[in-house]
């Protein structure tokens, strides 16, 4: 779905190296920086430290500090943000 230009996030997504994950987030390896990302762990497919994966996010600024939230399918991301828009 296309979105308006000013509803157009800042990172739309990231490719890297798994480099941990814990109940509710991954560190994801990018070209060198890693990504602290918070994501809904699915038992079933719950990916392994070293893999290639990519992740779909939303970055939610605030004044206390800013948070990237990941989904592992474009679908996943939709559903969030029509949720946090209401």
């Amino acid at each position: 779905m296309a979105r308006p230009y000013n509803e157009i996030e800042m990172i739309h997504g990231l490719t890297g190296e798994l480099k941990q994950a814990g109940l509710n987030y991954i560190v994801l390896d990018v070209g060198g920086v890693e990504y602290r990302v918070m994501v809904p762990l699915d038992q079933k497919k719950q990916p392994k430290a070293g893999e290639k994966i990519h992740v779909f996010t939303h970055l939610n600024v605030r004044e206390g500090g800013a948070d990237l939230f990941g989904f592992f399918n474009e679908d996943g991301l939709e559903l969030f943000e029509l949720l946090i828009s209401v």
